[in-house]
């Protein structure tokens, strides 16, 4: 429990920090400039998207659900390694036997 609080803060102020950043950017989607990187990216000159305006995902989730993806595999990796610091732990104490425990 102890290794969690000391990394809850950091990660937390990463995520933040992230959510930070996507919000500051948001408006620059609008300008000329992101319009022009848009044509020049698309291989038929017209600016890739999500489809018509009708069909398009809320900008929310466009900034929110990467942060996300990125959460939850940071998630699975340190799960998985306190998974493996638990059975180590757990091992030591049984070859250590009854009388260190």
């Amino acid at each position: 429990m102890k290794m969690i609080r000391e990394n809850l803060v950091p990660t937390l102020i990463i995520l933040i920090a992230g959510l930070i950043v996507s919000f500051a950017v948001v408006p620059l989607q609008n300008t000329e400039w992101a319009e022009s990187l848009r044509v020049e990216s698309s291989e038929g000159g017209e600016p890739e998207g999500f489809g018509d305006g009708e069909n398009a995902p809320p900008m929310a989730l466009l900034i929110i659900l990467p942060l996300v993806k990125v959460s939850l595999l940071m998630g699975i990796g340190g799960g998985l390694t306190a998974l493996v610091f638990w059975i180590i732990r757990r091992v030591k104490r049984i070859r250590a036997g009854p009388a260190a425990a």
